[in-house]
């Protein structure tokens, strides 16, 4: 029987998901171009939480699905600039759910 080495750090890979969330479309768009340095800059697991954890849940929403920065920049620049992403669901309008 082999015993699993223990770790302090966290596991940190895989897909994360980054919740954006707004007043209006236009506003959401703004959101995404703001967040592309913390992209570059920061964990995606760290922004994702803080997005999670920190924001209130406005009327115009997507959520960003990918696995690291280089994804998480692409699909930014897509909303930022009304395209389309395999890594972006919504823009989702309508009253938040419960």
């Amino acid at each position: 029987v082999t015993e699993r080495e223990e770790t302090s750090e966290p596991v940190r890979e895989g897909l994360v998901p980054w919740v954006l969330s707004a007043g209006d479309e236009g506003a959401l768009r703004g959101q995404a171009e703001r967040l592309l340095p913390l992209a570059a800059e920061h964990e995606p697991l760290d922004v994702g939480y803080s997005l999670a954890t920190s924001r209130t849940v406005l009327d115009h929403r997507t959520v960003i699905v990918a696995a690291d920065r280089s994804e998480f920049q692409a699909a930014l620049t897509a909303i930022t600039d009304g395209r389309t992403s395999g890594a972006v669901v919504g823009p989702v309008t309508g009253e938040p759910g419960r």
